[in-house]
């Protein structure tokens, strides 16, 4: 039967790895966004002869909700790779990833506008990056399938399942399943990857590993700049979250009415 590992542990500190200028003739910063859960993070990410390297990243204070938060620390990590307004204009931001869902209403809707707001100042595009996808990289492909999984409240689970080779097709993307539902579709071999997953431990069958992990900025940054290099990025009017699911009043609303 699995057991949770440890989660990891963004602390409170910023992270810093002496970010510099991007490099001449290469696109400006990733500027990354999650803040699908109760925790966030941003990271900043220097693109370099074909790929990305993150070169800060700060956790979101978690005595604090994330609108209270939020702008001091995007203020807080521009001001540690020193770019300015007038750097935003001058394209020192190349393009923003945030994760964009499935995850908490409140949480996404903060993150987008977020998003929105700084690639419309720094001219930039943006890419909405699944946040299941996130959690399926962090645990890491070609060792097995591996499910994403947060938690949609109500007793349920979204959850997606990944093969050995990375996403899946669209079309499976995003499920919504019961405890028993979920362990009803994990197999021995596979790994679950998500939070929070105490509650699932004892029910998943054995050989199943269970990975307490959190989403990151830093992952969301490098997938986004995965899907902008294969065409998948948008201007800041057109990006919204996605949800996967009414909200409970909208649920309550709909049935009323039937």
């Amino acid at each position: 039967m699995g057991t949770p590992k440890e989660p990891l542990n963004l602390g409170r500190t910023e992270i810093s790895v002496n970010p510099q200028p991007p490099q001449p003739g290469l696109p400006g910063y990733v500027f990354a966004l999650e803040t699908s859960g109760r925790f966030g993070s941003l990271a900043l990410l220097e693109p370099r002869a074909g790929s990305v390297t993150t070169v800060a990243e700060v956790a979101l204070p978690r005595d604090r909700r994330t609108a209270q938060t939020l702008p001091a620390s995007v203020q807080a990590l521009l001001a540690e790779a020193r770019i300015t307004a007038g750097g935003l204009a001058d394209g020192a931001i190349g393009l923003v990833a945030v994760a964009v869902g499935p995850g908490s209403f409140t949480g996404l809707r903060i993150g987008v506008t977020a998003a929105k707001m700084l690639a419309y100042v720094a001219g930039a595009p943006v890419v909405g990056v699944n946040t299941l996808d996130a959690l399926a990289c962090q645990a890491g492909f070609g060792a097995g399938p591996v499910w994403g999984v947060l938690d949609a409240q109500r007793g349920e689970w979204f959850a997606s399942r990944y093969p050995s080779d990375g996403p899946p097709d669209e079309g499976d993307r995003v499920r919504i399943l019961s405890d028993a539902a979920l362990a009803g579709l994990v197999r021995p071999g596979d790994r679950v990857a998500g939070t929070p997953l105490a509650r699932l431990t004892g029910q998943m069958p054995s050989g199943v590993e269970l990975i307490e992990s959190e989403p990151l900025a830093a992952t969301i940054g490098q997938l986004g700049w995965s899907l902008a290099a294969k065409g998948e990025s948008t201007d800041a009017f057109a990006l919204a979250p996605k949800y996967y699911r009414k909200s409970a009043a909208e649920e309550v609303a709909d049935a009323a009415a039937r």
